[in-house]
Formats: structure tokens, C-alpha cells, sequence
């Protein structure tokens, strides 16, 4: 028996075959276009998701020549929203969460609502990101589309839809819409009818991890699944990561570091105290039972080594994928061994949390005409990860847990410096297992455990977990040394320099 894990994402989606003992039997990928009209509007062609995700269960169905593919669920991205009609029709393009169109009907809501009270109900702090506020947006600009809409999906429950699942939403996607109630489970009626929207105009919340319907005879045809495959349903692309690596209980974190670094943690209980709400940090349901979760973000991680690399280095746009990682090793082979008195302050496209400014810029101190561009290097990944830690402390003081270990996946995960960097700035220890596919996983073992075949999450996360590699990064203690130092020097130098974001 296998089960099929979905992973959509802003520019690609990706699937896994996963085995009734944990193991990746197949892998698959497809990528699709981000459109962008302006600065702020950013959109995806839902078609185009939709045929990405056919041919990707048609990749993994050939690798099951028993067709005893007994289920699928779908780990996706949040917030992105798009307007169906009642034959499930996109009438306009998914509105990305990164688009920013909405902040007039943003300022609306807040002015309405209060922010506290939309912290205190729903877990986010009010911004252009959800769901709702681009709704609102719908309605202010293209009233037509607005009320011929019969259903506002997210992609999670667009997708299953389309296979054949009922309007089904997980909890931890629903949260990300800003319409639901973190307490109650369900759909909030006053912030519903402030958007003029209705109930029965966005799916049912449910948990992860149940059956929510089977493949309509149309996609069995369409992907050479039996009728007999279970939709299982899925969760938020965060918290299906967590679930992937076995991330469930206070006092253990997941640094996902792509684009942008995200840490995640886990809570038993909800917390929405004073230091979420200035911080402008969520909390919201996790994918794993009773459980809630909460992340920051540093916005430009990934982002900032990119473009570190595409300015100081000369490569070729054509090169693969492995020449491009290639590229990373040689920059970080020629680093210095030591931390130099050089501070980089990664805020390339405005500061991730604790401040969230739209308007910090990225800076360099400390520049002398003995620096070289090795220099450079190191304290762009130094400067990342100092943003990290002060992220870590956030969400320790949040919470308040010690965190002694860190699992870290994504493209940070395929660089053993960077890695050991995290350790000796952090002084916390990193696991790190290379190429995996967290959201897959966590959407797999939430297929497992909706048709049976494993009896409750402990026994899923075991499985797949059982069969990773994890290879562990301690913390030199003379260098972490070192980086205390280091970091509060960081920490004074960035406060004094945001003095000038306001008017620069």
C-alpha cells in the first residue's frame, strides 16, 4: 500500500509515493508561472496549477504498478485566494499572499475591527497577506466577478475540490484567510459580514488527517487512479512541513530557509499575548492534534545569498541546478574562517519580524578598502542568521521553552557552512536531513493516517522519520563565543541604523 503527498507552492508544485513503512518510493515536480502586472499585483493561473498537479499524480501513479494508491492529501501554501464559479470556473487569477493591492480595504478592516480584537479572535495580525482583505479587494474593484462568485477557495481546497473532495478546508489553511475564529473553530460572522461574504461561500473547516471524499470518475480517468483513492484532508504548508519532520511538542523547532527563512513552533496552547501582537506574529492551528503553531520570518534569507551570488559572482543563467549549488560551494569554500568586524543588514525588501517595515533597507558597516568580497560573503550569511536568532528568542520568550535543538530543511539544508554557521551564532544544535520534502512528507503521513494505514500520527511521523538521514551540527563553543559578541553588537548597530529607514 502507498499514499501520495502534495506540496503547492507560489512557483511549483511537488509530489511524493510514500510506502505503508515510511519510505519515498518516487518523487515529482512541476513548475508554473508567477504573473506580475505592477509591484504589487501578483498572480497564478489556477489551470495551470490544476494540469501541474494531473501530470504530477500521473508521474507517481506509474510508480505503482499494483494501482493500490490508497489516498492523497495536499500540503499548500496559505492565504492566496481565488474566485470559482458554481462548475468550479476561476473567474480571476489567485491573488498571491506576497500581493499588496489590498492595502486600502487592509486599513479598512483594521479601522473596523480594531487589530487587537482581529489578533485576540483569529491568531493573525491584521495584513494585506489574507485572504479576506483580497476579497475585499474583489469586491471594491471588480464587483461583477465578486457577485457572480459562488465560492472563494485557498489552494488546499481548491485542489481537492477538484479531485473530487467536498468544499473542505484544514483548520491551519482556514486561519490563513483571516475569517476564522482560533477558538471557535469555525467561520467568524462578523468579520464575514463586514466583507459581505457568506458562510456557504467558503468551504468547511475540518482537522488534518480525515477523509474528505474520493476521486471523481473524471480525474481517475485523467491520472490512472482508482475511483477508490481517498482525499484526505491536508493543512498549511508550515505546518504540514512540521508534521513532515516529526516537529509536534513545545520545545522544538523547524528553520525553513528558502526565499525567505521561516522558524516554526509548536504550542499546546495558544498564546496571544502582547509580545505576538507588536511583533506581528501568528498563531494558529497546526496540522497535528490539539496543537497550535506560531512563525517568524526573515523575508530576504535565501533572497539576499541570490543576489550576494548574481552581483559578485559571475555565472551563467543557463547553468543547472547543480552547477548553480556549485557556485554556493566555491563562494563559501574562499570565505574567512573568522567573523570580520563587517555587518550586513539583510533587509532587502523591508524587515521580517519583530518589526515587519516595508521600508528597512539592506546595509553594509564596516567596509574598508582592505575588504574583498570573500569578506562580503560571510557576513551576508552572517548577517541572515543573526536575524535568526533574534527570531529564535522571540518565539522562546513567546512560548516560553528552551530550545536546545533545531531541525532545518530547504535550500540552507544542502550547505553543511551555513549549517554550522546557524549552530556557532544560535548556540543551539541543527539536524539537518538533505533533499527532503517536508510538506510532501507531512501531507503523506497525513494520507497514511486518514485511510488506516497508520493508526495515529506518533506512528506516522516515526515511520517516515525512521528512514531520513539526519546529519548534526553543534555549536563551536569558541565561536559561539565569539558570535555572542558579535550578535549584540548586531543587534545595537541595526537599531541605531532603523532610526533612518523612516526617511531614507
Amino acid at each position: 500500500m502507498s499514499v501520495i503527498g502534495l506540496d503547492i507552492g507560489t512557483s511549483s508544485a511537488k509530489g511524493i509515493l510514500l510506502s505503508n513503512r515510511g519510505q519515498v518510493i518516487g518523487k515529482s515536480y512541476r513548475g508554473y508561472a508567477v504573473s506580475s502586472k505592477s509591484k504589487s499585483h501578483f498572480e497564478l493561473t489556477p489551470n495551470q496549477v490544476w494540469e501541474a498537479i494531473v501530470s504530477i499524480l500521473n508521474e507517481l501513479a506509474s510508480l505503482d504498478n499494483k494501482r493500490n494508491i490508497k489516498a492523497i492529501s495536499i500540503s499548500a501554501m496559505g492565504d492566496t485566494v481565488t474566485p470559482f464559479d458554481h462548475q468550479l470556473v476561476p473567474l480571476h487569477n489567485s491573488l498571491l499572499a506576497f500581493d499588496t493591492r489590498s492595502a486600502r480595504e487592509t486599513t479598512f478592516l483594521s479601522e473596523k475591527l480594531g487589530e487587537k480584537w482581529v489578533f485576540k479572535t483569529t491568531g493573525m495580525p491584521i495584513h494585506s497577506t489574507y485572504s479576506a482583505c483580497k476579497i475585499l479587494w474583489l469586491k471594491n474593484h471588480y464587483p461583477r466577478i465578486f457577485d457572480k462568485t459562488v465560492k472563494f477557495l485557498c489552494y488546499e481546497d481548491f485542489i481537492a475540490s477538484r479531485l473530487g473532495a467536498d468544499y473542505t478546508i484544514s483548520y491551519s489553511s482556514a486561519a490563513r484567510t483571516l475569517f476564522f475564529d482560533l477558538h471557535q473553530k469555525s467561520w467568524n460572522e462578523k468579520i464575514l459580514n463586514l466583507c459581505s461574504v457568506r458562510e456557504d461561500q467558503l468551504s468547511r473547516p475540518c482537522p488534518s488527517g480525515i477523509s474528505i471524499g474520493h476521486l471523481s470518475k473524471k480525474v481517475a480517468k485523467e491520472t490512472a487512479l482508482s475511483e477508490k483513492t481517498q482525499i484526505i484532508c491536508g493543512g498549511h504548508d508550515q505546518p504540514c512541513g512540521a508534521i513532515g519532520m516529526g516537529v509536534v511538542s513545545e520545545g522544538s523547532a523547524l528553520d525553513t530557509t528558502g526565499t525567505i527563512e521561516v522558524i516554526l513552533v509548536p504550542f499546546s496552547q495558544p498564546h496571544l499575548n502582547e509580545t505576538m501582537f507588536n511583533a506581528k506574529i501568528c498563531c494558529y492551528n497546526h496540522c497535528y492534534p490539539n496543537t497550535y503553531c506560531s512563525f517568524s520570518q526573515v523575508l530576504t534569507a535565501g533572497a539576499a545569498y541570490q543576489w550576494f551570488k548574481d552581483n559578485f559572482f559571475q555565472t551563467n543563467n543557463d547553468q543547472t541546478k547543480d552547477s548553480q549549488e556549485n557556485v554556493y560551494q566555491v563562494i563559501e569554500a574562499n570565505m574567512p574562517s573568522h567573523p570580520k568586524n563587517l555587518y550586513f543588514i539583510p533587509y532587502l525588501s523591508g524587515s521580517g519580524n519583530p518589526t515587519m517595515n516595508p521600508n528597512a533597507k539592506g546595509v553594509f558597516y564596516g567596509l574598508t578598502l582592505a575588504t574583498n568580497k570573500n569578506d562580503i560573503a560571510r557576513s551576508v550569511l552572517e548577517g541572515i542568521t543573526y536575524e535568526m536568532r533574534i527570531n529564535l528568542e522571540l518565539m522562546e520568550s513567546i512560548s516560553g521553552t528552551t530550545i536546545h535543538k533545531m531541525k532545518s530543511v530547504g535550500g540552507a539544508s544542502r550547505s553543511n557552512f551555513w549549517l554550522q554557521l546557524k549552530a556557532d551564532i544560535t548556540g543551539k544544535t541543527i539536524l539537518s536531513s538533505k533533499n527532503v520534502e517536508a510538506g510532501c512528507l507531512g501531507a503523506a503521513i497525513l494520507s497514511g493516517i486518514g485511510v488506516g494505514i497508520f493508526t495515529n500520527f506518533e506512528e506516522g511521523i516515526d515511520a517516515v522519520n525512521r528512514n531520513l538521514e539526519y546529519q548534526e551540527f553543534s555549536p563551536n563553543r569558541e565561536m559561539n563565543k565569539v558570535y555572542n559578541e558579535k550578535y549584540h553588537e548586531y543587534k545595537t548597530l541595526n537599531k541605531t541604523i532603523s532610526q533612518l529607514f523612516s526617511f531614507i
